[in-house]
């Protein structure tokens, strides 16, 4: 067997470049990354409240009002949309100022009483808020958005008005004042469902590792929360909120999941997860967990199956002591077992294990025949005697989506091994991919798309 071929690096070195020039991604040991790249992005966007406008005081059922301005309705504006639905040809139905759904797979065609709830707005609130003593108002024109418009008559001093449940709703009322002079007043509303009204069946799905009135050896817990709205579509953090004891918990990263982080008090403590979709239905559920300090002991492995070694290191059992983290646990068992490794980033931040070294580790290794053709149809830089010898096993060995990647209890994770914190009775598996996650489980663990294939159906 010989030495890995410069060119076939200098090849997968060039095509990994021009992907993170086009996806903008980086996933250097900055980033927290302990996966060969890019695995395991870890994203910098922090999670997004959604109670950040002010609640309207003259509309008791949860209106959010967030901008108002008064003119002569001969020169009447017409509301802009900055980032919301697209853009109708008259430039008038852009209701919404809202950053897009951020839902994996958005509505066609939304069923209306999803898209839409009834709220009565008073002619006399109404004018208390324009600061008008005396006048009239003869009409209202509701924009919701993508060109739909409604015109909604004074009846009795009411107005009933269908809101946007995704979007901001614009409001132009037409009013007289004292002395009979036209004028349009506009206002920007947010509809936010009143807590508690969501019917049991619109409700979103939530589901967490977490283990409800478990106990947990370390301070510092990492979970994870997947979620979903009625339908079964995915939402995504900007439809979550989570607290820990009342304080916000910190956001890690996205990939088919979102990734939290806590740290915890001495007995018993109460997480939280609001969850509300696109249409404002809303659900929240609370987990009670325990931390006691102290050691606790896990299960880890080093696992080359796709190489046709199926152990490097055979599971054993490893103590953890409270505050260490991942990285420093695996260094201890790489070098106890009689292994070296290469790595980025330090060992309490941006740790990124490339390379495994141990003399003759890789002699005799074979590649499942089944798993090279899956490279190949996914159409993957695949060299067989592209490797740096029988000594290591690393990044770029063989393929160009080769690496080490890591799960805890089954679950690949999205943040490096330096903000990873076993729990006591974790089992933590080490294991090389050939084909980004895809030959041993691990794809959704990404974030991005690479091949044709999104997994092979099979473990290696």
């Amino acid at each position: 067997m010989k030495p890995i071929d410069k060119n076939f690096r200098n090849q997968i070195l060039t095509f990994l470049l021009a992907s993170v020039m086009l996806t903008g991604a980086f996933w250097g040991a900055e980033n927290g990354v302990t996966t060969a790249p890019p695995y395991a992005w870890v994203s910098d966007v922090p999670a997004i409240s959604m109670q950040e406008t002010a609640q309207d005081e003259t509309n008791p059922r949860e209106t959010q009002i967030e901008e108002t301005k008064s003119q002569d309705e001969t020169k009447a504006e017409t509301p802009q949309n900055a980032q919301g639905d697209k853009q109708a040809e008259d430039n008038k139905n852009a209701a919404s100022e809202e950053e897009p759904s951020k839902e994996e797979n958005p509505d066609t065609g939304d069923l209306k009483e999803d898209a839409y709830a009834k709220e009565t707005f008073s002619e006399d609130a109404l004018l208390e808020e324009i600061g008008m003593t005396d006048g009239k108002i003869t009409e209202i024109k509701v924009i919701t958005g993508a060109g739909q418009e409604e015109t909604v008559k004074n009846k009795n001093g009411a107005f009933d008005i269908n809101l946007s449940t995704k979007n901001a709703t614009i409001l132009q009322v037409s009013y007289l004042d004292g002395k009979g002079t036209r004028k349009v007043y506009t206002k920007r509303v947010k509809y936010e469902r009143p807590e508690g009204s969501t019917p049991a069946e619109k409700m979103p799905k939530i589901e967490t590792n977490l283990k409800d009135g478990g106990t947990y050896n370390q301070q510092e817990l990492n979970f994870d929360v997947w979620l979903t709205d009625y339908r079964g579509r995915r939402l995504s953090y900007s439809n979550i909120e989570v607290t820990a004891n009342g304080d916000a918990a910190d956001y890690i990263g996205e990939m088919d999941r979102q990734t939290y982080s806590v740290k915890l008090k001495e007995g018993a403590n109460e997480i939280r997860v609001l969850a509300r979709d696109v249409y404002q239905y809303a659900i929240v559920k609370t987990w009670t967990v325990y931390y006691k300090a102290g050691k606790g002991e896990i299960t880890i492995s080093l696992e080359g199956g796709t190489v046709g070694i199926p152990y490097f290191i055979r599971p054993q059992k490893m103590e953890v002591s409270d505050g260490e983290n991942l990285a420093q646990v695996v260094e201890r068992f790489l070098t106890q077992n009689g292994y070296s490794y290469r790595h980025a980033g330090t060992i309490k931040e941006g740790f990124y294990l490339s390379a495994v070294k141990k003399k003759g580790m890789l002699a005799g290794f074979s590649i499942p025949k089944d798993l090279i053709q899956k490279i190949e149809e996914d159409n993957f830089i695949f060299d067989i005697e592209g490797y740096a010898g029988e000594d290591e096993l690393g990044e770029f060995d063989f393929s160009q989506g080769s690496g080490w990647m890591y799960s805890i209890n089954g679950i690949y994770s999205s943040y490096g091994l330096s903000k990873a914190h076993a729990q006591d009775g974790d089992i933590v598996r080490i294991r090389f991919t050939l084909a980004y996650g895809k030959d041993i489980g691990g794809y959704k663990a990404m974030g991005e798309t690479y091949g044709q294939a999104k997994d092979y159906g099979k473990e290696w």
